[in-house]
């Protein structure tokens, strides 16, 4: 029995692994590894079914210009295939699979010559189909031929043509028999392939103490969808929400048709059809993502539009499912509770509680006030989800429906930059109002966020390219980081049921998650680039984008600004049509691509066929999604552990808990005030942490008052603070739930420090007297040292000689493949006796093996404990799920220093793993610098 994961605090510590992010789901699974060195206690993947292919227009979030995609993750056309995006069955140009030797030896019956049959069919079938158009279109023009005529030889001919018609439609059905019965058996093996893929990665999430969690897409479906066309009575197509789905007949239960609500006769019928809908449809797809895969927890999206009756239902079959799985941990249910336009409290008493665990929650969207704490009423939008949630309200890092955690500072300070340049915001200002004016009304977040993204695109640009560079802009650098930390740590701390993170966030990558794809198939957002934008003709290049650019600008809605705009600002104004076009090239837009070559052909002769070949751009977890190396020492592996370490030990929320987010110390420390219930009366737990990487700052019991003041001002503001304010006990409690009281029995706060804090003796000396007792404050979590993550290992001063065979490799390095360490019998074995290269090497292997693999390899079929390796804390793979044990003796993070972990690639033996990959390997990291360093 594996080592499943417990329950404990309730809260959260969930990574978003946005699909996109990973090549396939083997990726997604040797990454988790990482996961438990930042003390992540759940996995959240989005849906990676087969998506649709129904295509609209939707404007690019970072460029505000329009795009034509398809795809969408959220779009569920398939339920039993795995979208080829993420599959780990690799598929050629006609989406036939090609896999790999050691697929097909776990496949056993594979045939190729199945796939041999399906092109086979497939290209007849083409031809069938052309055929048939051909004829289809001359019976067309016979007819209409005939109409004028009345000639019996043309008569004749039609009748010839419809006969040959009906020949031909014979023959077709036919052949999508044969071909759809050889494409089943195809889909059956990528099926089996990514079954024990899925399978491989909740059985190595629950190996680390990380539950992993499926999400639910209640609400509809991909409009094409075969399921919906055998099922029609079980839709509401009326529901136009979404343009590229359509909805279950039960979305007539809270929606709107109109603006009103849907008859009462047409809602009867839908609240009965949801058990049907219930069996056919979701009880299968729970199964096999519960009970065949193993999944323990699901993110239920868009709650708002699905039914009390349905979520209750639901959610009793993943509890059933999880309780029968071998290895059961806690069931998570977590709630999506965004983009309502319904109040906290209309928001519970219309959707109601259903039984989940945790619900999401919108500080991501608080801005600062001037005296450091959130603008909005977030505790109150809290306490109310609180009642519809048992574990309370999660907030989050970065989205995909918005951004990432570092390209939302991003984006606050490029603005910062925009409002600096009077001329350019005077413009953006300007064309608000008039787009305002001639709509009769204040335009939508959305539409001011689009026009947001095309004014400040220059600044971000500009921003991300001083933060690749340290030797420049290094104050940018710094306030940078501070600001990413501040955002980051503020959604960790403010909710009452803890957070979830991005994929990318982790190391404040600027990489933007689409759930889309372009309409040809490509990313929204391409990770290669045309040869020609780095050839000789660059500059020719640049020139002509620049010139579509402007074309594209005048022949737009913001001509009319644009033509505003000095010489200086036009060329800032730019910035996002040029960027549009760039993306529009390398994805191979057709359209574009064509008027581009045209330009350049027209001013260029010597066009070679490399500038018209793509070249990729390395973009994923191996190069930290590219986010800037100088912000290494902001976004670490101990930053985050520690971070998640103080998650752990905070206690259980409860109703009524509020929280107050502020900073401190020239704005590089933040505090984070907690109460588990209304008012002054519970004892809070105040987080402080060091934002700052580079400075250690002293915290004495003055800054601790200090605290205290300001959470006493916050709740009674200066001008509301009269004598009798003063005198009442709520103000004096406020003051003292941080100091502790004597007249109101009040215990000084329990305290978690973060970050390079330098503690005065006068914290743990401070006392209050409460019935003759002292009481101190609890130092629950002390400051500890806060590691840089090196980047780059030692180098390996020897290689392997080129003329080892592998035979002579695996006898040196047999013993080090398979996980185990070098036995005194192996060093002193003839073989490496007779080289002292050989025996070197494979001292330097293993000791390098120790160093990278940080987490020790879980036995596969055992439920005994694992022992960690000898880092600085000490944590068995048996820990708690909401609550995992630290060791605070070392007062270190060294563990956490490096990158990877034995999943990465590290050489090692299995069943199922291909002898010359390791080998491969062995020789690559004998002589390259560790890639668990980059």
């Amino acid at each position: 029995m594996l080592n499943a994961p417990s329950a404990g605090n309730g809260n959260l510590r969930c990574y978003n692994m946005f699909p996109a992010h990973f090549k396939n789901i083997d990726e997604m699974t040797k990454y988790l590894s990482r996961l438990h060195q930042y003390r992540i206690n759940a996995v959240w993947i989005n849906p990676v079914h087969l998506s649709g292919e129904f295509v609209l227009n939707k404007t690019d979030m970072l460029t505000g210009q329009s795009q034509q995609l398809k795809g969408s993750l959220y779009a569920m056309a398939d339920a039993t295939l795995i979208d080829p995006r993420f599959s780990v069955v690799a598929r050629d140009e006609e989406g036939d699979m090609t896999p790999t030797r050691k697929q097909i030896r776990k496949l056993g019956n594979y045939d190729p010559k199945i796939i041999e049959q399906c092109k086979d069919l497939r290209l007849k079938l083409r031809r069938l189909k052309i055929n048939i158009s051909q004829k289809e279109q001359e019976v067309a023009r016979n007819t209409s031929s005939n109409k004028r005529k009345n000639s019996s030889e043309v008569a004749k001919t039609i009748t010839s043509l419809s006969s040959q018609l009906t020949t031909l439609e014979t023959k077709k059905h036919s052949l999508e028999e044969n071909y759809n019965h050889v494409m089943a058996q195809q889909q059956t093996w990528i099926r089996l392939l990514d079954s024990r893929a899925m399978k491989a990665f909740t059985t190595r999430a629950k190996q680390l103490g990380i539950t992993p969690m499926f999400d639910v897409v209640l609400n509809h479906l991909a409009v094409d969808a075969p399921f919906i066309e055998q099922n029609k009575e079980l839709f509401n197509f009326d529901d136009k929400t979404y343009p590229d789905t359509t909805a279950f007949s039960y979305s007539k239960l809270l929606g709107t048709l109109r603006g009103a609500p849907y008859p009462v006769a047409e809602q009867e019928l839908a609240l009965q059809q949801i058990p049907q809908i219930i069996n056919v449809y979701w009880r299968p797809f729970i199964d096999l993502y519960v009970k065949q895969w193993g999944f323990s927890a699901a993110r239920i999206d868009c709650v708002g539009k699905i039914p009390q009756q349905l979520r209750s239902a639901v959610y009793d079959l993943i509890r059933q499912g999880v309780a029968e799985q071998e290895n059961p941990g806690p069931v998570i249910i977590l709630e999506e509770a965004l983009f309502s336009n319904m109040t906290p409290q209309e928001f519970v008493s219309k959707v109601k509680n259903a039984g989940a665990t945790h619900i999401t929650g919108s500080s991501y969207y608080a801005e600062r006030e001037w005296h450091g704490g959130l603008r909005g009423n977030y505790n109150q939008e809290d306490y109310y989800k609180q009642t519809m949630a048992q574990h309370g309200v999660v907030n989050f890092t970065g989205n995909h429906d918005h951004y990432s955690c570092a390209m939302t500072v991003c984006r606050q300070l490029a603005f910062e930059r925009l409002r600096d340049n009077q001329s350019l915001y005077d413009s953006y200002q300007a064309f608000i109002q008039e787009k305002e004016t001639a709509n009769y009304a204040p335009l939508s977040e959305a539409a001011l966020e689009v026009i947001k993204s095309t004014f400040i695109h220059f600044y971000v640009q500009q921003i991300i390219a001083e933060l690749h560079d340290p030797d420049h802009y290094n104050d940018t650098i710094n306030r940078f980081g501070i600001a990413f930390r501040d955002r980051f740590l503020t959604n960790v701390y403010a909710g009452s049921g803890g957070y979830f993170m991005l994929s990318g966030d982790e190391f404040a990558s600027f990489d933007q998650p689409s759930v889309f794809i372009r309409a040809n198939g490509e990313p929204v957002y391409p990770n290669k680039q045309l040869g020609i934008f780095t050839s000789p003709l660059k500059n020719i290049a640049a020139r002509v984008v620049h010139d579509m650019a402007v074309q594209a600008v005048t022949n737009k809605k913001f001509n009319t600004v644009f033509t505003r705009l000095t010489a200086a600002d036009q060329e800032i104004f730019l910035s996002s049509f040029i960027a549009n076009i760039y993306n529009e090239l390398n994805a191979g837009i057709e359209k574009t691509t064509d008027r581009f070559w045209d330009a350049i052909e027209s001013k260029a002769d010597a066009i070679s066929p490399a500038m018209r070949d793509y070249y990729d751009i390395p973009c994923s977890f191996e190069n930290r999604w590219n986010a800037p190396q100088s912000l290494q020492a902001f976004a670490s592996v101990g930053f985050l552990a520690e971070t998640n370490n103080i998650m752990s030990r905070l206690p259980p929320s409860k109703i009524g808990f509020w929280s107050e987010i502020f900073k401190a110390v020239n704005n590089e420390i933040l505090i984070a005030v907690r109460l588990n219930g209304p008012g002054y009366d519970a004892r809070p737990d105040v987080i402080i942490q060091n934002m700052n990487p580079h400075k250690p700052i002293h915290f004495s019991r003055q800054d601790l008052e200090k605290i205290a003041l300001w959470l006493q001002k916050r709740g009674f503001p200066q001008e509301d603070a009269s004598s009798v304010a003063q005198q009442s006990a709520d103000y004096h409690k406020a003051y003292g739930c941080i100091m502790g009281s004597t007249t109101y029995q009040q215990r000084p706060a329990n305290l978690y420090f973060a970050g390079r804090l330098e503690l005065d003796s006068d914290i743990e000396e401070y006392h209050v007297d409460i019935d003759g007792t002292q009481h101190t404050f609890d130092i629950v979590v002390e400051p500890l040292p806060e590691q840089q993550e090196p980047l780059l290992s030692p180098a390996l001063p020897k290689v392997i000689p080129e003329t080892y065979s592998n035979e002579i490799l695996k006898s040196i390095f047999g013993s080090a493949m398979t996980g185990q360490s070098p036995t005194l019998e192996l060093l002193d074995s003839p073989q490496t006796e007779q080289n002292d290269v050989s025996k070197d090497l494979l001292l330097r292997f293993s000791a390098m093996k120790l160093q990278c693999a940080m987490l020790p390899e879980v036995p596969k079929s055992t439920s005994t404990p694992v022992a960690t390796s000898s880092a600085s804390h000490s944590e068995s793979e048996s820990s708690d799920f909401f609550d995992s044990s630290f060791d605070d003796e070392n007062k270190s993070w060294s563990d956490c220093s490096s990158e990877g972990g034995e999943d990465r690639g590290m050489a090692t033996f299995d069943e199922d793993s291909d002898e010359d990959e390791l080998l491969r390997d062995i020789r690559k990291l004998s002589g390259q610098r560790s890639a668990f360093f980059k």
